[in-house]
Formats: structure tokens, sequence, C-alpha cells
């Protein structure tokens, strides 16, 4: 596979947008999470849940948080993001790991996986077209 990397000042609003999403879902800003995302955006959960639109997307993070997170103290890393694109659209791989702090428990890894993102720049701004996680 050859990878062309987009320019480095879209490397670092690309690095931004992730760290955005990251800590958006942490700290439960759906509305910020919303953001990161194109209108028609799809997000696929562990390659079978499709959700596709912000309203869906958003939906889905807020029951899925609390089905599983409610009792939980979250910290996304992402690392080891590999680019693929231009100036316009950009493919990307990560890994990311969620250390969690139980509330009234210890800690531990909650969970580890990676990404693959379809990302488009809309009026200047890196968004996720698709973003996709697997465990």
């Amino acid at each position: 596979m050859t990878i062309s990397a987009p320019p480095l000042e879209d490397q670092l609003a690309i690095r931004e947008l992730f760290a955005r999403y990251a800590w958006a879902y942490d700290c439960r800003d759906f509305e910020a999470v919303r953001r990161t995302f194109v209108a028609d955006g799809v997000m696929i959960a562990a390659g079978r849940d499709r959700r596709k639109g912000r309203d869906e997307i958003v939906s889905w993070l807020r029951k899925h948080i609390e089905a599983h997170h409610l009792d939980k103290v979250m910290q996304h890393h992402v690392q080891h993001l590999v680019l693929d694109g231009d100036v316009a659209m950009c493919r990307a791989w990560s890994y990311w790991l969620v250390p969690v702090h139980i509330i009234g428990g210890g800690c531990l890894v909650g969970s580890f996986g990676w990404y693959e993102d379809e990302l488009v720049k809309q009026d200047g701004q890196w968004l996720f077209s698709q973003r996709a996680f697997y465990v």
C-alpha cells in the first residue's frame, strides 16, 4: 500500500479532530461529538452497528453510555495515527485504548481496538465522514 499523507498543516488539524472527538466522548459532551462529523456522517460500531447522520450517531452514543458507562470515568487514548490523503479527503487508521476508573472502585483497561476513518475538509475544517471502530 502506498501512503500519501496530507500536508503537515492538515495532519495537525486532523490530529486535533481526533483529540476533540476523544475529549467530547469522555466528557459526554454530545454536541461537541456532533460537531466532529459531517451532517450525513456514518458511525460503524464494532464493524456491524451502523448509524447515519449526526442525530443518529449522538442518540446511539447517549444510549451506549447510559447502558454501559454511567459508573465510569473514561479516557480515550488514540495513537499510531496513519493518514492517507490530500488537502480535501483523507483515510486514517489508528489504535485506541480506554483506561477507566470505576466510580467507587478501581481502575482497569475498559477496551481497546482500532479506528478506520474517512475524513473530509469542509469550509476549512476536517470532519469525520465515516468513523468505524473495532474491538
